[in-house]
């Protein structure tokens, strides 16, 4: 129970905020006052009343013993002496961690200001990449790459992966017809040396390209050439699909200058680092 609080306490505290809690047992105030002593030990910095006959215990038990108070103020006093360096109070070596319990007690007593709550970071003027502006404090994802986003040599891992569904293995075989024994019949796949039916490679690489499509194809207004498609290792039901992708070549269309045209090397992995899946896929897209 007391690890549980400590670690509420401590997130609270970690994130800028007061852990606070409360006591239900309206007639035990001997318990009330044991357990707000251990709220202040665990450093809560306070507790909810649920009673007005509950407030007094509770103020008795936050305010600090006066020699704890006194030497609160010589620990804040040396600190801002040392201008935040580490310094000594007597024969003890006084640093930020103690610093902080000593401006906590003072506060408890009310005689500091609250420290400034510690805050996520401010959203920066500068906008994350794969957003643009499109109002006032409002953005818009970007899709897809410009001519010259894309370097030639430059290998783009895709996330996240994407683990292959009995679902959509059963729907493309009925989308497509696909009536192959390999793909839906399990005792003849065991007669032929696999103990699982394979997953269509049509669905294999549809995975793959689909991982690879916001940022390689994301503007396509043509798919060219899908070249040396190779389905290099058995896919099934369970695995997790990755995919990456290399460009190869980058130019301006030349019928069409406003127009790139994209080659890529696209490879899907499975969750062993086997390679199941290779192309080289051309596109055609704005150039931005």
């Amino acid at each position: 129970m007391l690890f549980g609080a400590a670690h509420y306490a401590a997130g609270a505290a970690g994130a800028g905020l007061s852990a606070v809690d409360s006591f239900f047992d309206l007639g035990d105030v001997d318990g009330l006052r044991r357990d707000v002593e251990d709220a202040v030990e665990l450093g809560f910095a306070g507790k909810v009343a649920i009673h007005p006959n509950q407030v007094p215990v509770m103020r008795g038990a936050f305010r600090p013993d006066p020699r704890e108070l006194a030497d609160a103020r010589a620990v804040l006093s040396a600190a801002d002496a040392a201008g935040g360096a580490i310094t000594t109070v007597g024969d003890r070596t006084i640093g930020p961690p103690l610093v902080a319990a000593a401006r906590a007690l003072a506060v408890r007593a009310g005689e500091t200001p609250l420290p400034p709550r510690s805050r996520s970071p401010a959203v920066p003027d500068a906008l994350p990449p794969g957003y643009r502006s499109v109002g006032e404090n409002r953005v818009r994802e970007l899709v897809g790459l410009g001519l010259a986003d894309f370097v030639v040599g430059r290998v783009v891992e895709h996330r996240p992966a994407r683990t292959v569904t009995l679902a959509e293995h059963v729907q493309i075989l009925a989308l497509t017809g696909n009536e192959a024994p390999i793909h839906s019949d399990v005792e003849f796949c065991k007669r032929t040396g696999r103990d699982q039916v394979l997953v269509c490679g049509l669905l294999t690489l549809n995975i793959v390209l689909g991982m690879t499509v916001r940022s390689t194809s994301g503007l396509t207004t043509a798919n060219l050439a899908p070249d040396e498609v190779r389905f290099e290792h058995p896919v099934h039901v369970g695995d997790t699909l990755r995919a990456q992708s290399e460009t190869l070549t980058a130019r301006r269309s030349r019928s069409r200058p406003e127009h790139r045209v994209v080659t890529c090397r696209i490879e899907g992995h499975n969750q062993d680092d086997r390679r199941v899946l290779g192309t080289r896929p051309r596109s055609t897209g704005p150039s931005r």
